[in-house]
């Protein structure tokens, strides 16, 4: 074994990262090489060797620390910062617990405290990160003035002078804290009621590990959420949160955010779902990002491949044909809501778009039976909850019960039609 695949074995070991042959040249060859003959090895498979022995935290942190690069700034991604400030709104009557895994040099953290103080919101945010010589600048909270330079004036007054930069007001340092954490190894951070996070954010992190570590990662940060809070991963991360049982993508004003649901944390079992269960969830996800961004060939070739996996599920059908719908083909649209109906027939969101493609087509008396049967099933309050799937900005996607039986109501009373009691 060469001395670069024995470094990459144990730094993996240790917290996951995936070293690429290209890593261990440059900075972190000419490391490996320093504290090889600064520790008095005879050279550095000796020094490697002595690693994979000894396992020093404090060697390997410092060896890690060559590796990531702490590319973070002030609302970085400041679009996903927003649509998670929209979840905030409605919830100014509680604390809020948050959680910014893999921090830096802690402007992430400061960013979320700032917008918890703007929206009113209470807030406690832990930053965390493997890297102790990040969190010591985070801690001080003092950064160079340019840091700054982009901000809105309002934001940039949050800060003041300090020695020609520029360092966080005590209000908002009070809010935070931050803590060494090996986020594949070390035991999960908890807030201090010792209930789930309200907010997970961890972005950009999971591009150091593999796949298979990667959704191990994200398996953990879900279980640290609280039943109906929220994951937020990074744009550039891998998608792998659909292989997490317990977590539903939900696309808010085109940003990718997670929200943990309490009825699927009760079905899973174990750490995670069958192989087949994790592929489909996946394969949802990757089907429902397409679409969002109206890339129909990848949707269509991810919900049929859905459909291989588990020729059985509705929402896969119900989702080709919200995907013929957004194309302009209502005949194929209504095929595949009645193949959903066909499998699951509570779903009253196929059964009210089937009757809005057959109204489309003329068929209006056939369109009024179909919202008759959704204003039966919804009054009753029968299996209302019937979407996996939630994207904000996709019609169909985000139908209420409450609208659609109202637009049911009125549709029939404008033709004399008798709705239901």
């Amino acid at each position: 074994m060469t001395w670069r695949a024995g470094l990459a074995a144990v730094i993996e070991s240790y917290c996951g990262l995936r070293l690429r042959p290209e890593d261990a040249t440059g900075k972190l060859g000419a490391l490996v090489r320093e504290r090889a003959a600064g520790l008095g090895h005879a050279d550095v498979l000796s020094y490697v060797a002595w690693l994979q022995r000894a396992g020093d935290r404090d060697e390997l942190t410092r060896l890690v620390a060559a590796i990531t690069v702490p590319q973070t700034s002030f609302f970085r991604d400041e679009r996903q910062l927003r649509a998670i400030a929209s979840q905030w709104r409605n919830e100014r009557d509680r604390a809020f617990q948050i959680w910014s895994a893999g921090c830096a040099t802690g402007e992430e953290v400061y960013s979320l405290a700032i917008m918890a103080v703007e929206l009113g919101i209470v807030a406690r945010v832990l930053g965390t990160d493997i890297n102790a010589g990040y969190l010591g600048t985070a801690r001080d909270g003092r950064y160079p003035r340019q840091a700054i330079a982009t901000l809105a004036p309002h934001r940039a007054a949050r800060f003041t002078e300090r020695g020609g930069d520029v360092a966080l007001r005590p209000e908002l340092t009070a809010l935070v804290d931050f803590r060494t954490h090996n986020l594949a190894a070390d035991p999960l951070p908890r807030p201090d009621d010792g209930r789930g996070w309200n907010l997970v954010v961890c972005r950009n992190v999971l591009i150091y590990f593999d796949r298979q570590r990667a959704v191990e990662v994200v398996r953990r940060l879900a279980s640290a959420v609280e039943d109906g809070g929220w994951l937020v991963l990074g744009a550039a991360d891998p998608f792998v949160a659909g292989q997490v049982a317990t977590l539903r993508p939900v696309c808010v004003d085109g940003q990718w955010l997670h929200q943990k649901w309490p009825a699927l944390a009760t079905k899973a079992t174990g750490e995670g779902t069958t192989d087949r269960g994790a592929a489909l969830a996946d394969t949802l996800e990757t089907g429902n990002r397409s679409l969002a961004m109206h890339d129909f060939a990848g949707a269509r070739a991810a919900y049929q491949r859905c459909l291989r996996l588990a020729p059985h599920d509705a929402e896969a059908a119900y989702l080709l044909g919200l995907l013929h719908r957004k194309e302009g083909d209502p005949a194929a649209a209504a095929h595949w809501f009645r193949r959903a109906l066909r499998l699951a027939p509570h779903h009253w969101p196929a059964r009210y778009l089937l009757g809005s493609c057959l109204e489309r087509a003329g068929r209006a008396d056939d369109a009024g039976a179909e919202f008759v049967r959704v204003l039966e099933q919804l009054e009753a309050g029968r299996d209302v909850d019937v979407l996996r799937s939630r994207l904000s900005d996709l019609p169909g996607l985000q139908l209420s019960p409450r609208q659609v039986a109202s637009a049911c109501r009125a549709w029939l009373r404008e033709r004399s039609v008798r709705a239901p009691h």
